[in-house]
């Protein structure tokens, strides 16, 4: 990790000299996420994904996804939120699911409702490819992190108005499911579905909410 500090104008001689640093941060990954090596490997890390080399971005956000599924402490990670942000809309796709991977993995309760706002934002122009998984781990997200089940069916339905055909029923189906049998909720829900069947965005899923949600 001390010898990647110093890049060469070797093109070849960087690339086995990143081959070998990333595999050693997956040992190091995969031994104790909480030693000092791995802490270092994240600051590393961060200069990766802020790379003008696409491999490396790639890299670097793959290698951060790895570490935030297996960590015990997100913190280091989330430093990096707003690069990571910025990364889904780098020009190469493959970087650009693997900053998907990655904001799915570092997501808590603590930063959730700023990751899947960004995730919206960004589904609305993404790429037609990526749009079913967003779909799902958006919705994901949602459920296992929402702060109220007001927040969760607003989300969800502006999940349903921007995805439109990408959003499978099983997703639907989950919100109809928890309206059903959180009473409290029923008369918000219903509403709000109304507000968004008014607007020229609706799309037939929210037809299908609409019409189970009942007068």
């Amino acid at each position: 990790m001390n010898n990647s500090a110093e890049t060469s104008r070797n093109v070849q001689h960087n690339n086995a000299q990143n081959a070998i640093l990333f595999e050693a941060i997956a040992l190091a990954i995969h031994l104790d996420t909480n030693s000092n090596l791995v802490t270092n490997a994240t600051v590393l890390l961060a200069r990766f994904i802020s790379s003008k080399e696409p491999n490396a971005r790639y890299l670097g956000l793959d290698t951060m996804a790895h570490l935030a599924g297996r960590t015990d402490s997100l913190e280091p990670i989330k430093k990096h939120q707003s690069t990571i942000i910025m990364s889904l809309r780098d020009k190469d796709i493959s970087v650009r699911r693997r900053a998907l991977d990655l904001l799915f993995s570092m997501c808590d309760v603590d930063n959730s409702e700023s990751i899947v706002g960004e995730l919206l934002r960004y589904l609305k122009v993404a790429d037609y490819a990526l749009r079913e998984e967003m779909v799902l781990k958006i919705a994901i997200l949602t459920e296992k992190y929402a702060s109220s089940y007001k927040w969760y069916v607003d989300t969800i339905l502006e999940l349903i108005a921007a995805a439109g055909d990408h959003v499978g029923e099983e997703v639907w189906y989950r919100v109809i499911q928890i309206v059903t049998n959180t009473e409290d909720l029923q008369a918000y829900a219903a509403r709000v579905t109304l507000e968004y069947l008014k607007t020229p965005t609706a799309h037939e899923s929210l037809v299908k909410i609409g019409g189970s949600l009942g007068p």
